[in-house]
């Protein structure tokens, strides 16, 4: 999705923008859980995880349980690739508000706050609770 923007911003091409915005925008809350979503994360519009609870624990590499603001869809993966998805949100965000549309102050924003929160603190040392990833969790952010 960042590709897609950015690709759309340098050609100029406000239809590929637009459409490619809208996909990030349905994705974001796919990849970053809030408590506000309810009791299991939303799936991306159009995928197949939409109505299927077991596709989604499985797509969320089995987590299936949800307490706090901003887990990630990758973060029993490893936290190197939810810092990679961290950042395209970031650079997505910034792109948007130099297009005049300030993510920041929405959905997306508030979802990358949290999403950074979370995963910061256990990058810095604090303590992992069972619940998330049965305990256990690849460190490493990365550069993002």
């Amino acid at each position: 999705m960042e590709a897609a923007i950015g690709i759309s911003v340098f050609l100029e091409d406000g239809a590929s923008y637009d459409t490619a915005m809208t996909k990030f925008l349905g994705r974001v809350p796919a990849y970053i859980y809030l408590k506000s979503d309810g009791a299991l994360p939303k799936a991306a519009p159009g995928s197949p995880q939409v109505g299927d609870t077991a596709k989604l624990i499985k797509y969320w590499q089995n987590q299936n349980i949800f307490q706090e603001d901003g887990i990630s869809q990758e973060t029993c993966r490893d936290l190197t690739h939810t810092g990679y998805g961290l950042a395209s949100i970031a650079h997505v965000a910034e792109i948007s508000r130099q297009q005049g549309r300030d993510l920041y102050l929405e959905d997306t924003g508030r979802r990358l706050q949290a999403g950074l929160e979370f995963h910061s603190n256990f990058e810095l040392g604090g303590a992992i609770p069972q619940w998330v990833c049965n305990g256990t969790l690849h460190l490493g952010l990365g550069p993002g």
